[in-house]
C-alpha cells in the first residue's frame, strides 16, 4: 500500500471538482431532482462564464468493517472502498461532463 498515493487522492475521491464553463449544463443540472446548486454559483456562470467547485455526493462509503482489520488490512480496504464508492456515484456526473465536452479533475 502506498499511504502517500492513498492521503493524496482519498479525499479527492470523494469530492468532485469540476469546471463548467457553460451556464446551460448547470441550468441542466438544476432542472434534476437531486441536483443542488447555489444561486451565487450560477450568477458567477453567468457573469464569468466559469467556475471552480466541489461537489459533494450523497453516497457514503461504509467503511465500518475496518475497525475489525488490522492496519495494513485497514488501510487497502478504505482505500479501495472509497476509491469504489467514488467511481460509482460519480459516474453519472463525469459522464455528463465528459458529453458536454467540460474540463473536471475528480
Amino acid at each position: 500500500m502506498n499511504w502517500r498515493r492513498f492521503y493524496v487522492y482519498a479525499p479527492a475521491l470523494v469530492l468532485l471538482l469540476c469546471l463548467l464553463p457553460v451556464l446551460g449544463l448547470a441550468q441542466d443540472m438544476t432542472n434534476t431532482s437531486t441536483a443542488k446548486i447555489e444561486q451565487e454559483l450560477l450568477d458567477k456562470f453567468a457573469a464569468e462564464g466559469t467556475a471552480d467547485f466541489i461537489v459533494h455526493f450523497a453516497e457514503q462509503a461504509d467503511l465500518s468493517p475496518a475497525y475489525q482489520m488490522d492496519w495494513n488490512a485497514r488501510g487497502e480496504f478504505v482505500y479501495n472502498t472509497l476509491k469504489e464508492t467514488a467511481e460509482r456515484s460519480q459516474a453519472h456526473a463525469k459522464a455528463l461532463l465528459e458529453a458536454n465536452g467540460l474540463k473536471y479533475q475528480t
